[in-house]
C-alpha cells in the first residue's frame, strides 16, 4: 500500500501500531522494568502481546503485516528501551577475566564438558578447543574439513558436535575421540545443515538450516541417525534448542523470545514475560534460572520467565564491542561461574554469579 507523501497520511506501520497500543496489554508490564522512555516501551510491548495474541502461528496475509509490525517495532524502540533497563554490572555478575586468545577462531558454541572443562567449537578452525575453567588448554580436536557451529551434550558423558560443513554429526569422548559419526540425510534436493541440537534419551533435536545460515526448521533424529522428521514451529528463525524439565525450548533470534512444549507433543507457549533484547542468539540453563545472550547482553529469566537482570556483560569485561554467540553455567563447591564466547574478539569472558 502506497500512501503520497506530504499528504499528512500516518503511514501503515504507524498507524497499525497506533490502533494496537490502546488496548492496554502494556499493563502486564512489571513496574519495575519502566524507566526512560517508558511510553515507546509500552507501546512496543503492546504491539507483541497483541502479535502474540493474533498471529502467533498463524498464516496468511494479516500475520505476515503483524510479524513485519512487530519486528519494525522492536528495531525503533530496541536501543532506547534497553539501554533505560540495564543495570550496572554490579547488579549480579562479577568479571573473572577473558582467556582463549590464540586458541579460537570465530567461536560460536561453548558447554561444559562432563570432565568439568569448557568445550568451544571454533568455527574457522576445523576444531574443538577444550579449555580449563581458569583458561588452560587441555587440547585441540581436530575436526578436517569441519565448520562445527553447535555443541550439546549427549547425556552420557560425550558431547555432540553440530559440523555445518559436510554436513553430519559428531558424537565426542572426553578423552577427544569421536566415537559415533552421523551423516545428515538429504531429500528431494534440500541441503540442510546442523547448526544446534539437544539430546534426550533416544531423541535428538537440531535445528537445521540452509547453506547460508537461513531457512532454519525444527527437526527430531534418533540417536543412531533414523527417522528424520521435521516438526511444527512457529518460530520463524530459531536460534537454539534445550530440554529442561520433560520440555523442548526454542528460541527466536528476532523478534526475541523463548517458546516451549512437551517433549513429544502438544501445544507452544511463550517463556518469557515481556520483551527480550532482539538478536536472541543462544540460551542455557544454570541453576534455577535460564541465561540468555543478545550481542553484548547478558540476560537472566528467573523460573516464571520474567526478566530478573539485563547486564552489559561485554562491557563489564572490558569488550564494549564483543558479541556473544553462547553462554554456558558450571557449579562448583564454592561459586557458580557463566563462560560466554565472543566471535569478534575470539575470547571466552568468565563471570561469578553474584
Amino acid at each position: 500500500m502506497n500512501e503520497a507523501k506530504g499528504s499528512g497520511a500516518i503511514p501503515a506501520r504507524e498507524r497499525f501500531i497506533q490502533e494496537l497500543a490502546p488496548l492496554g496489554l502494556s499493563a502486564r508490564m512489571p513496574a519495575s522494568l519502566r524507566g526512560p522512555d517508558a511510553a515507546a516501551c509500552e507501546q512496543a510491548s503492546a504491539v507483541f502481546e497483541v502479535i502474540e495474541e493474533l498471529a502467533f502461528g498463524a498464516s496468511g496475509e494479516g500475520a505476515r503485516v503483524a510479524r513485519q509490525a512487530g519486528a519494525w517495532a522492536m528495531r525503533t524502540s530496541h536501543r532506547r528501551y534497553w539501554v533505560a533497563r540495564t543495570p550496572s554490572g554490579e547488579a549480579g555478575l562479577v568479571p573473572l577475566g577473558s582467556f582463549g586468545g590464540g586458541h579460537l577462531v570465530t567461536p560460536c558454541a561453548i558447554e561444559t564438558g562432563a570432565d568439568g572443562n569448557l568445550w568451544i567449537a571454533s568455527l574457522g578452525a576445523e576444531r574443538i578447543t577444550v579449555l580449563t575453567p581458569e583458561g588452560g588448554l587441555v587440547r585441540h580436536v581436530p575436526l578436517p574439513g569441519a565448520r562445527p557451529w553447535g555443541l550439546f551434550p549427549a547425556g552420557d558423558g560425550t558431547i555432540w558436535a553440530c559440523d555445518f560443513a559436510r554436513p553430519r554429526l559428531e558424537r565426542i569422548a572426553p578423552d577427544g575421540s569421536i566415537v559415533q559419526g552421523i551423516a545428515l540425510p538429504h531429500s528431494s534436493g534440500d541441503d540442510l545443515r546442523p547448526i544446534l541440537g539437544a539430546a534426550s534419551g533416544a531423541d535428538i533435536f537440531l535445528i537445521l538450516a540452509d547453506g547460508r545460515g537461513g531457512a532454519r526448521r525444527l527437526a527430531r533424529l534418533r540417536a543412531d541417525g533414523s527417522g528424520l522428521e521435521f516438526l511444527p514451529c512457529p518460530v520463524l528463525n530459531p536460534s537454539c534448542v534445550r530440554v529442561r524439565d520433560g520440555l523442548l525450548h526454542v528460541s527466536s533470534l528476532n523478534p526475541a523470545f523463548l517458546l516451549a512444549r512437551p517433549l513429544d507433543s502438544g501445544d507452544w507457549f511463550r517463556v518469557n514475560a515481556g520483551l527480550l533484547p532482539e538478536y536472541l542468539t543462544r540460551f542455557d540453563f544454570a541453576g534455577p534460572e535460564a541465561w540468555l545472550t543478545a550481542r553484548r547482553h547478558l540476560i537472566r529469566l528467573g523460573r516464571g520467565g520474567e526478566v530478573e537482570m539485563i547486564v552489559d556483560a561485554g562491557g563489564l569485561a572490558g569488550y564494549p564491542e564483543a558479541n556473544l554467540c553462547d553462554v554456558a553455567g558450571l557449579q562448583s563447591s564454592r561459586e557458580r561461574r557463566l563462560y560466554a564466547v565472543d566471535n569478534i574478539h575470539n575470547l571466552v569472558h568468565s563471570y561469578r554469579i553474584g
